[in-house]
């Protein structure tokens, strides 16, 4: 029989790698370093103190970044997230021990994508790039003699708001706006009442009302004779 026995602890290495991701996220499965001897052989070493820094790549690691082994000799990073996307690796330091220098990771973002309809904005416009669990804000706004119609969210309506914030993002979302024309009611009247008026062409007995879009054109016209003070327009 051939019995193996580690030798006395030399290094650390990754035997859970970091995975690529969302930035802002929890890299998962959980980051684990182990403690090895010069053959790379496990040494089951407890209560080693393991430190966890961002070696290459923009941002800021955050999370529980120093572990302490298990009797096994393991130290896992459940809870490590970096805050930009991009490419990134890790390094595992101890005291004692060699360092070991992760593989590279990329980070990648959520994406809002923001769409407005002819006679108005939306702001930010296009794809917008949202860190998990921030929070990312629209401005929605018509144009001169127009209002805002709906927006959608997902697909589903929010009603006529002007502003709308998506809270926590953990997902790709959409947000669409539209736009109306206003509209302004027009009461057309005769003196005395109930004479005919052609409005638009067409033959009518006043009174009449309308509910014409802003500055849209039209014709009121009278067949028979008004009566009223003088400097009245009809």
């Amino acid at each position: 029989t051939l019995t193996v026995v580690p030798g006395t602890a030399k290094k650390l290495a990754f035997i859970q790698q970091p995975s690529n991701g969302i930035a802002g996220a929890f890299i998962a499965p959980p980051v684990t370093v182990q403690v090895r001897d010069t053959a790379d052989n496990a040494v089951a070493s407890e209560n080693v103190s393991v430190s966890m820094t961002l070696s290459s790549g923009t941002g800021t690691l955050g999370g529980t970044m120093t572990q302490l082994t298990s009797a096994a000799g393991l130290a896992t990073f459940g809870d490590l997230t970096v805050n930009t996307p991009g490419v990134k690796a890790l390094t595992a330091n101890s005291a004692g021990l060699t360092s070991a220098v992760s593989n590279n990771f990329t980070l990648s973002t959520y994406v809002i994508t923001a769409s407005a309809g002819p006679n108005g904005t939306i702001s930010p416009l296009g794809p917008v790039a949202v860190n998990s669990g921030a929070n990312q804000a629209f401005t929605i706004a018509a144009n001169s003699l127009f209002h805002i119609s709906d927006v959608l969210v997902d697909g589903g309506s929010v009603g006529a708001v002007s502003n709308y914030t998506f809270t926590t993002v953990t997902a790709n979302h959409t947000i669409a706006a539209s736009f109306a024309p206003d509209t302004v009611l027009v009461s057309v009247q005769t003196s005395p009442a109930g004479r005919s008026v052609r409005v638009d062409g067409v033959l009518l007995s006043a009174p009449q009302v309308f509910n014409w879009v802003s500055g849209s054109t039209h014709t009121i016209a009278t067949d028979s004779v008004q009566t009223g003070a003088a400097g009245t327009r009809y």
